[in-house]
């Protein structure tokens, strides 16, 4: 009786062990698995200066820019958005028209190198005059978002490194008094990111650029997007034409108006 009653404890045992083993198979497949699904992380190797410089060369920046974009600007408790037709130049000259619900122009910005000048609600002003209700008021950069970001001197190259968390590169380099950071992506060299820092290192301008499309003999970025505290600019380019002819009196509102 004794004897006759140990077997079920044996099997009791036996299913014990064996469950445990069935546990742990399933546990290890479980966890190689998830490592074999799971994204090993390899760092980009930091690049050649010589051999990036050559790639930059080929690169070139925007010599001139005709396009149509919705902008929105930002500023404390003040919000404006357009519909805008902008055309630019290097080295300084520029037009945006702002449109109205019936795509007509309700102001026109220009720089003609020479002095910013506004056409805005029937009347004329230049810089030191603009009217409070205007939502650009700090024009010392503005060129510089338009097309002037992607003017990278690289004889001011001072510094190349590795984005490891983003994998990109990240060239700095120093020109008029200013340090730009600049975030470029390892497989075609577009510009991802650009920092601005003045002299005693406080970050004065940021620029985000999302959706690179082809646009006539290179590649823009559908989006802009730009920290200039207080003020922040979000540009989506429709229509984009590169290095294409425009004609100077664009930029010379008063002579065209």
């Amino acid at each position: 009786m004794g004897h006759g009653s140990s077997l079920p404890l044996q099997a009791v045992s036996r299913g014990v062990k064996d469950f445990k083993i069935l546990f742990l198979v399933l546990l290890i497949a479980v966890f190689t698995g998830c490592a074999a699904q799971q994204k090993i992380h390899t760092s980009i190797p930091l690049p050649d200066k010589s051999q990036l410089i050559s790639h930059l060369k080929e690169r070139s920046s925007i010599k001139t820019l005709k396009a149509i974009a919705s902008v929105e600007i930002s500023r404390d408790d003040y919000q404006y958005s357009s519909k805008v037709i902008i055309a630019a130049k290097s080295p300084n000259l520029f037009r945006i028209e702002f449109l109205n619900i019936l795509n007509q122009p309700s102001a026109i910005l220009t720089n003609n190198g020479i002095e910013h000048l506004l056409y805005y609600s029937g009347n004329f002003y230049r810089e030191d005059a603009f009217p409070q209700s205007f939502p650009l008021k700090d024009l010392q950069y503005l060129l510089f978002y338009i097309i002037g970001w992607s003017y990278m001197p690289i004889e001011n190259i001072s510094g190349i490194s590795i984005d490891n968390e983003k994998n990109l590169y990240v060239i700095d380099m120093n020109a008029d008094n200013l340090l730009h950071r600049i975030w470029l992506s390892p497989d075609d060299y577009a510009i991802i990111r650009r920092e601005v820092y003045d002299r005693d290192g406080k970050n004065i301008i940021t620029m985000v650029f999302e959706g690179y499309k082809e646009a006539g003999d290179g590649k823009f970025p559908s989006s802009i997007k730009i920290t200039a505290a207080p003020l922040n600019i979000n540009i989506r380019y429709e229509r984009v034409e590169l290095n294409k002819e425009v004609d100077d009196a664009l930029f010379f509102l008063i002579q065209t108006q």
